[in-house]
């Protein structure tokens, strides 16, 4: 019975770990295209001043 709450806490505890990463992945990925899109504009404003 110890070892069956054990089991399901450490796989719980792994399930939201898991979780957080794809989260973490996907606010990353998100700020990379952000980013990338930004720097585009920044350079199309910058040939258009010239």
């Amino acid at each position: 019975m110890i070892m069956q709450h054990i089991h399901d806490t450490v796989f719980s505890s792994l399930n939201v770990f898991a979780k957080q990463q794809v989260i973490v992945k996907a606010k990353h990925r998100f700020l990379v295209q952000h980013a990338s899109y930004s720097i585009a504009v920044m350079e199309n404003r910058h040939f258009i001043t010239l």
